[in-house]
């Protein structure tokens, strides 16, 4: 599937379940997670902590396990191979470079704390995707994640 950010943002709307399963390297620890998301796509939205909201895509994703949503803000200054995306999360902001580094891989990455984040994620077709996500510090991996997207299709009554 080829994907350009215009593309990737439609199909990223609807609702999903979510399997993640966090593996901590030094630890040997393991931590699953399976969740329903549901993603909006925000129109007229006003908040105090994005100045010009205008100047974004804005998605609502909406956690079954989280008491909390999470607000990720696509600037429509990038291209449609990168750019940036801002994540709202309890007033928390996170910044993001994402990049389409093939036709249907998306990777996306921030650094905080010494810790860098980069998430690969495959988009198998428009209902299913793949995340395999790296936490590294300085040289050495501390963690890795594997996660499943399947999207919920409602039946036809």
């Amino acid at each position: 599937m080829k994907l350009n950010l215009e593309m990737l943002l439609e199909q990223m709307e609807g609702d999903w379940i979510s399997q993640k399963t966090l593996y901590y390297l030094k630890k040997k620890y393991i931590y699953n997670n399976k969740s329903n998301i549901k993603i909006l796509k925000l129109n007229n939205f006003t908040n105090n902590i994005i100045k010009n909201s205008s100047n974004y895509n804005i998605y609502n994703f909406q956690y079954s396990n989280k008491k909390n949503n999470d607000l990720y803000f696509f600037s429509k200054k990038s291209n449609y191979s990168s750019g940036n995306i801002k994540k709202i999360s309890s007033n928390d902001i996170q910044n993001y470079h994402f990049q389409l580094i093939s036709s249907n891989c998306l990777i996306i990455q921030t650094m905080e704390k010494n810790i860098k984040y980069i998430e690969y994620i495959y988009y198998i077709n428009k209902n299913f995707r793949i995340s395999i996500t790296l936490l590294k510090k300085i040289n050495q991996y501390i963690a890795i994640a594997f996660t499943s997207y399947i999207r919920i299709i409602q039946a036809n009554t």
